[in-house]
């Protein structure tokens, strides 16, 4: 590198500094002025200092940037629910003053260090963001719902709720690398010192328990989802109890299933049916009232888990195609009695329950077939020995 001084007029004031890279070194590395990284570091810093301007002259085109109310008036002019967390420590050693906005809803966050961008931010915003989540977590609604659901609620209910803009300015910032792309600075009981002053304001203004809440009953139907899946595969590579499956191929048109109202009903149906074709399971009892109840809870009935096995229902999608089932149609054989159609309405709100369209899944109800017959029975009476009486005993 070669110095060059020149004299400069009166009205040019400044130092230029110019420098080509050696290619032997360097492999003809891209040095080329970025203009849209030159606007936006400029931008962050008129952003993160409120009421300072900042001059951009390029090829004779002049752009300011100028943010009266800083990061307030990017927030104010949003939809976004937020919370201003703003701590001032002016007797700390780092002489702290932290201004973080705490948005509802899932995203990264984003950290500035007396206006340089660190992308990934550092373990002070790391504590900052388990401190919000760890205290939150002690809140009596959630020790409540903790209960009610069998579970425990973790940091990541929490942190999948809210994100932070961070932007902090303190004395002699310390960083990882030369890039200054991560804090290293210990700042964990100025940070504890502002959690403990505003957490309270910041749930009671976003309604951030209530979010919580639902994150952690869909994190609870999840997990049970999965469960009822793996049972579901389990009983589908296990032999299930009673069932009569055909003997025919898989793919083979027109295979049915029979899924009758206990032992006796499919004991008749046995001789009359096409082996190759029909499959025959029996219910015991009624099935499980499946109205208002999530898939996971309905089948972890194991008489329902039973027939979705059979049936091979996918529980996650919907079915395209018959191709995709065991069974081209189910057929609900029932008494015609009170408990016959109490069963055939529980199974079809249980298919209904599962998110299936019938246009797909045939379904056939039929009431069981009623026959009667007559006996004859001889009573021998002292005064009428001919006298025959007749009785008629109805069967299924």
């Amino acid at each position: 590198m070669q110095e060059l001084i020149e004299k400069a007029s009166k009205e040019d004031h400044g130092t230029s500094v110019e420098f080509e890279l050696n290619p032997k070194y360097f492999n003809n590395l891209d040095i080329s002025f970025n203009v849209d990284l030159m606007k936006q570091y400029l931008q962050d810093i008129a952003m993160t200092n409120p009421g300072l301007e900042v001059q951009f002259v390029f090829k004779g085109k002049k752009e300011k940037y100028k943010f009266k109310k800083g990061l307030d008036e990017i927030f104010s002019h949003s939809d976004l629910v937020y919370y201003k967390m703003d701590y001032v420590a002016p007797g700390s050693a780092s002489q702290l003053h932290l201004e973080t906005y705490l948005v509802i809803g899932q995203n990264k966050n984003l950290t500035w260090v007396n206006s340089i961008f660190a992308p990934q931010g550092g373990s002070a915003i790391e504590y900052l963001e388990n401190r919000i989540c760890d205290e939150v977590r002690k809140k009596s609604q959630i020790v409540a719902l903790e209960k009610k659901l069998k579970t425990s609620s973790t940091r990541n209910d929490v942190r999948n709720c809210f994100h932070m803009y961070v932007n902090a300015r303190l004395l002699n910032p310390r960083f990882k690398s030369q890039d200054k792309s991560y804090l290293i600075n210990d700042l964990n009981e100025d940070i504890r010192n502002a959690v403990d002053k505003h957490l309270d304001k910041f749930i009671k203004k976003t309604g951030l328990l209530e979010e919580i809440k639902l994150q952690m009953e869909k994190r609870t139907q999840l997990k049970a989802f999965e469960d009822a899946q793996k049972g579901l595969k389990k009983a589908s590579r296990m032999n299930i109890p009673k069932l009569m499956p055909p003997t025919g191929k898989q793919g083979d048109p027109g295979r049915v299933l029979f899924v009758a109202e206990g032992d006796s009903a499919i004991a008749g149906l046995r001789p009359a049916r096409n082996p190759k074709l029909h499959g025959l399971f029996p219910l015991r009892g009624k099935p499980l009232n499946c109205k208002g109840l999530s898939i996971a809870k309905a089948i972890a009935n194991e008489e329902l888990k039973n027939i979705v096995a059979i049936v091979g229902l996918p529980l996650d999608q919907k079915v395209k195609s018959l191709d995709e089932l065991n069974y081209e149609k189910v057929s609900i054989i029932t008494d015609a009695d009170f408990d016959g159609y109490a069963i055939r309405s529980l199974m079809l709100s249980f298919f209904m329950s599962i998110g299936q369209s019938f246009s797909n899944l045939v379904l056939f109800i039929f009431p069981a077939l009623l026959f009667t017959k007559w006996t004859l029975s001889s009573e021998i009476r002292k005064k009428k020995p001919s006298s025959v009486s007749m009785t008629r005993t109805t069967k299924t």
